[in-house]
């Protein structure tokens, strides 16, 4: 098994119940990034001020809009893909995704 190497970013998507392990999501993000932000309805944010939001709820065209912004974010930040990571986070489950993860037909984040 490969060891995961720490990324300068990890950005917190929800995939539905993220608050019910909240603690818990925010301490497992810190160990994959030095920097952890939530991508939250309004682009990247403070995840102690702003929750990610909840791609599930979003439709499709939501969704593409907000991928979009996402992606502007990161491109104006210059972060490369090899330097973020996502974690994603529901009620029962979590993982890791990397950057540029095709979350739905032809929508992408952060590519």
């Amino acid at each position: 098994m490969q060891r995961f190497k720490k990324k300068k970013i990890c950005l917190l998507m929800d995939l539905g119940g993220f608050e019910h392990r909240l603690d818990e999501n925010l301490d497992m993000a810190r160990r994959y990034g030095e920097t952890v932000l939530s991508l939250a309805s309004t682009g990247l944010a403070d995840p102690t001020s702003e929750l990610p939001a909840n791609v599930m709820q979003m439709t499709k065209d939501e969704l593409m809009s907000w991928s979009d912004m996402v992606s502007n974010h990161v491109r104006a930040h210059g972060w490369q893909l090899s330097d973020v990571v996502i974690l994603a986070a529901g009620r029962n489950h979590r993982g890791i995704l990397p950057l540029g993860t095709v979350i739905v037909e032809n929508i992408r984040l952060g590519a």
